[in-house]
C-alpha cells in the first residue's frame, strides 16, 4: 500500500505502541510514523506534511489524531481533532479508522467515524463502545474463600499485622476489601 502512511500514537497504558503497529501491519501498512510524548521521534505535523493528493492516514482509533496536552485550551481534544483532520483534507488526503473501517473518503462514513471519535474524547474515557469493558475485572470469590478470609482477618493471634494476613489470605483478596468486608481486626464483630 504505497499512498497508505501509519501515524501511531502512545497513550499508556491503555494504547500502547506494539499493539497499535500490530493492527497496522496486519493490514499491510508499512510507512509507520510513531508520536510518543517520551521519546517521540515523529509528530502529528510530520504527518500532516507528507500527505499529499490521495495520501491515506490509517489509525486504530480516529479519536488518536488528537493530542491529550490540547486538553486544557478552549475546545481541547475535539478541537484538535477537528483540526488534525481539516489539515488533512485540506491537502487532499483521507483518514481510515482501522478499529471500524470506515474511511473519510466516503461521506456517511465520516461523518460516522468523526462523531464516534469526538463522543470517546468527550467521555474522556476512550472507549469504542458503551459496552466497551476495558480495565482490570473484579475479583470474583467464592464461599470457601470468602470464609478462609474471613477466619484469617479474624485470627489476629496468628496473623498479627495486615501483610501477614495477606501473604496467608486467597489469591487477590486484599487487606483493603477485608477491612471494607468485615471491619477492624480487633473489633467484636470480626471475632
Amino acid at each position: 500500500m504505497s499512498g497508505v502512511r501509519g501515524y501511531i500514537r502512545v497513550i499508556l497504558p491503555r494504547y500502547p505502541e506494539a499493539g497499535q503497529r500490530k493492527v497496522l501491519e496486519t493490514k499491510g501498512v508499512s510507512g509507520i510514523l510513531v508520536e510518543d510524548g517520551r521519546k517521540s521521534v515523529h509528530t502529528r505535523d510530520d504527518l500532516i506534511r507528507i500527505v499529499r493528493k490521495g495520501t491515506v492516514v490509517a489509525i486504530q482509533h480516529l479519536f488518536l489524531l488528537a493530542d491529550p496536552k490540547e486538553k486544557r485550551k478552549r475546545g481541547g481534544t475535539r478541537a484538535d481533532l477537528w483540526k488534525a483532520i481539516d489539515a488533512i483534507e485540506a491537502k487532499g488526503g483521507y483518514v481510515w479508522e482501522l478499529s471500524t473501517g470506515l474511511h473519510s473518503g466516503r461521506p456517511r462514513e465520516r461523518d460516522q467515524m468523526t462523531r464516534a471519535a469526538v463522543e470517546a474524547l468527550a467521555r474522556g474515557r476512550h472507549k469504542t463502545t458503551r459496552s466497551d469493558k476495558r480495565g482490570r475485572p473484579s475479583a470474583a470469590f467464592d464461599e470457601k474463600q470468602m470464609a478462609d478470609a474471613r477466619l484469617i482477618w479474624a485470627d489476629v493471634k496468628r496473623y498479627p499485622t495486615w501483610d501477614a494476613a495477606r501473604k496467608a489470605m486467597p489469591k487477590n483478596f486484599t487487606p483493603a476489601r477485608a477491612y471494607k468486608l468485615w471491619g477492624a481486626r480487633t473489633s467484636e464483630k470480626t471475632q
